[in-house]
C-alpha cells in the first residue's frame, strides 16, 4: 500500500518559524518604539507651533495681551492659551474647564494642551520662564526675546520651538537627534 504526500507543517518547522519571527519582533520592538517617540516629538512641536502662531493671531486682534502659560508635574506638561486679565492666574494643571479662575478674574481662556508622561514628551520652556506673552498692539515678544521651549522625548530625540522678537516660530534640532529632519538650531 502506498502512503499518501502529506502537505503540512511539521511541529518542528513551525517552532523554527515561531523562533526567527521572536527575534525579529525582538529586534524590530525597540526600533519601532523609537520611531514612535520621534513622532510624538514631532507631533507636540508641530502644535506648539500651531499654538505660538494661533496666540499671536489673537493679540493682533484684541488689545490685550495674550499669553502661554507653561506648567508641569510628575504625570503632565502642559500650556493654556489665555487673553490676559488684571486678577488671578491661569494654570494649565487644573482640571480641564477650570483653567482660568471665574469672572470677575477677566481672563478669557483660549485653549489648554496637555501632554501626559506616558506619550514620552515633555515640555521645557527656555530659561525658567512660565510663560510666553505676545504684546499688543503688533502681538510682538516684548522682552521675552530669544524665548524657546525644548520638546524632549523620553528616547532622546529633541526639538525646540524658538520664537523671533516678531513672534515667528522657527523649529529647530538642538543636538542632532532628529537625525537630519530639521535643521540644526543656530548657536545664539
Amino acid at each position: 500500500m502506498k502512503r499518501a504526500a502529506s502537505s503540512g507543517l511539521t511541529l518542528v518547522e513551525l517552532l523554527t518559524v515561531v523562533a526567527v519571527l521572536g527575534i525579529l519582533l525582538a529586534v524590530a520592538a525597540p526600533s519601532l518604539a523609537d520611531m514612535m517617540n520621534k513622532r510624538r516629538v514631532e507631533m507636540v512641536a508641530a502644535e506648539l507651533s500651531s499654538d505660538f502662531a494661533y496666540a499671536r493671531a489673537e493679540g493682533g486682534l484684541r488689545s490685550r495681551p495674550v499669553s502661554l502659560l507653561f506648567g508641569s508635574d510628575a504625570q503632565t506638561s502642559c500650556y493654556v492659551v489665555h487673553v490676559l486679565g488684571a486678577i488671578g492666574f491661569c494654570n494649565c494643571l487644573n482640571a480641564a474647564g477650570n483653567e482660568c479662575p471665574p469672572p470677575p478674574a477677566n481672563q478669557i481662556f483660549l485653549k489648554a494642551t496637555r501632554v501626559t508622561a506616558l506619550r514620552g514628551v515633555t515640555l521645557v520652556p527656555s530659561r525658567g520662564m512660565p510663560s510666553i506673552t505676545f504684546w499688543p498692539p503688533h502681538a510682538t515678544l516684548g522682552n521675552d526675546l530669544g524665548t524657546s521651549v525644548a520638546i524632549i522625548g523620553n528616547r532622546g530625540y529633541q526639538l525646540e520651538a524658538r520664537l523671533n522678537s516678531l513672534g515667528r516660530v522657527l523649529i529647530c534640532d538642538p543636538n542632532g537627534s532628529m537625525g537630519g529632519s530639521y535643521k540644526r538650531c543656530p548657536n545664539e
